[in-house]
């Protein structure tokens, strides 16, 4: 299905730095600093202030991010003050399924940029929205080493206020170390919106080269009002019976949970297309969505 891409005035030109240093400052020049994400318990950290706190994302109480469509942010083993990343799906360890990162804020800045650790030597960055459209349907490919700090800069024409998403940020598991925009410009919350959630396999979750955020998950629910805001809970080789490494959890039904616990307004399952091999994972998928929204409509 196409996608309805983002007004000229909306599409930035996208620049990474890749030689970076734990706690260097943003690029942009003039920049007040880092606007970091709260941990729990503890008070927001002004832009450019220290950050330290080895305590989970506080999802709620920031008053810069929303992560939509993201049951749980922990602080990352790594380097638990500096950076923070979702936790594995239930039962989903062995087939890498974390849940994906989801990062939307407002503002008016003309430059945006991410602070972000590369969790492998290639990856794509995510698939980033301006107020609700994405900026193209090809994704950037990243390489840099396996646990290396870098960034992700936006430049837009000009300053607008815009509602930045990301998909997947920093591909999975996504490491996020907190944005920066330009000297006089702020970051904010923006509104929750209506979330679509996704049960399913590797084809709602990805698999080889088909990043999460390629798969037909996204599009489906983008394609039904929820593409700012997807619960995308897949694991490969699952089903609603089938498990992995006879983990019970692995199963559907252990995903129902943390699905329900993040409200969404309609519920899919798509399952059994493991089961059925075919050439191109990304094929089977644009067919098979059409089958799940005629099958659940509002459900």
């Amino acid at each position: 299905m196409p996608l309805t891409i983002a007004s000229s005035a909306d599409q930035p030109v996208i620049t990474f730095d890749l030689a970076r240093d734990y706690g260097e400052a943003p690029t942009i020049a003039g920049s007040p600093g880092w606007c970091r994400e709260k941990r729990v318990g503890y008070p927001e950290t002004p832009p450019g202030g220290s950050q330290w706190q080895d305590a989970p994302v506080d999802l709620e109480g920031s008053t810069y991010f929303s992560y939509p469509g993201v049951p749980a942010i922990d602080a990352w083993v790594g380097n638990a003050g500096d950076y923070a990343q979702p936790p594995l799906k239930p039962g989903g360890d062995s087939q890498y399924a974390y849940w994906p990162l989801n990062v939307e804020f407002v503002t008016s800045s003309p430059e945006v940029e991410f602070r972000l650790l590369a969790p492998a030597a290639s990856i794509e960055p995510g698939r980033i929205l301006v107020n609700g459209f994405p900026i193209s349907d090809e994704q950037t490919e990243v390489t840099t080493p396996a646990g290396n700090e870098y960034t992700m800069r936006l430049t837009f024409p000009a300053p607008a206020q815009r509602t930045i998403t990301v998909i997947a940020l920093d591909a999975i598991p996504g490491r996020f170390g907190g944005a920066a925009v330009a000297s006089g410009y702020t970051i904010t919350k923006s509104e929750v919106q209506p979330r679509v959630a996704i049960i399913g396999d590797s084809y709602t979750n990805g698999a080889g080269d088909v990043f999460i955020q390629d798969t037909f998950a996204w599009r489906l629910a983008d394609a039904i009002g929820g593409g700012r805001a997807p619960i995308l809970a897949g694991i490969g080789g699952t089903g609603p019976t089938a498990t992995i490494n006879s983990q019970p959890e692995s199963a559907y039904s252990g995903r129902v949970a943390a699905v329900m616990a993040l409200a969404p307004s309609t519920v899919i399952v798509s399952g059994g297309a493991t089961r059925r091999p075919r050439p191109d994972s990304r094929l089977p998928s644009r067919h098979s969505w059409t089958r799940s929204a005629a099958a659940s409509p509002g459900t």
